[in-house]
């Protein structure tokens, strides 16, 4: 019966206990066990380019899940400057500087908050304008900002 080069016994010398003559192929015989170096280079080269990929998708999740965080912040601090702005009288709030920075609570190094004041006191309607915002910016790139303009009358507030 002629030897088949697919099929292999334990042992690869002679032939096995059914009768059949199983020899491995010349080229595996005398090769050493294990994997070949250029195998590993590319088991490796793969595992680095897989590691890789996953290491950038980490890097964004943390960014997005920072400037999320921030973004909170950054409303939360900005409600509340508006609500100080609202327990002011009429000529406290045209007492104030036209353009002032402002603290939040929890005070928070990597936001940037700034308040402008528009204001005409020769404007007979007797509005004024506030644009409070705040920006921030993650590891010194792509600078985010919240602004929200709010309308005084001397009645009360309005929101734009």
């Amino acid at each position: 019966m002629p030897s088949s080069p697919l099929f292999f016994s334990e042992d690869l010398n002679g032939p096995s206990k059914s009768g059949i003559d199983m020899k491995a192929p010349e080229i595996l015989r005398g090769r050493p066990p294990g994997f070949s170096l250029v195998e590993v280079i590319i088991a490796v080269t793969l595992l680095g380019l897989v590691l890789a990929g996953a290491f950038g998708a980490l890097t964004q999740a943390m960014l997005f899940n920072t400037n999320a965080e921030l973004r909170g912040v950054a409303n939360e601090a900005i409600q509340t400057e508006i609500e100080h702005l609202r327990s002011l009288s009429w000529d406290e709030l045209k007492a104030l500087q036209n353009t002032a920075t402002f603290t939040q609570e929890p005070s928070d190094e990597r936001l940037l908050t700034e308040r402008e004041r528009h204001y005409d006191p020769l404007n007979a309607e007797g509005l004024m304008f506030f644009n409070v915002s705040v920006a921030w910016s993650i590891n010194g790139k792509n600078e985010q900002r919240v602004n929200m303009i709010v309308q005084f009358t001397e009645e009360g507030i309005t929101a734009k």
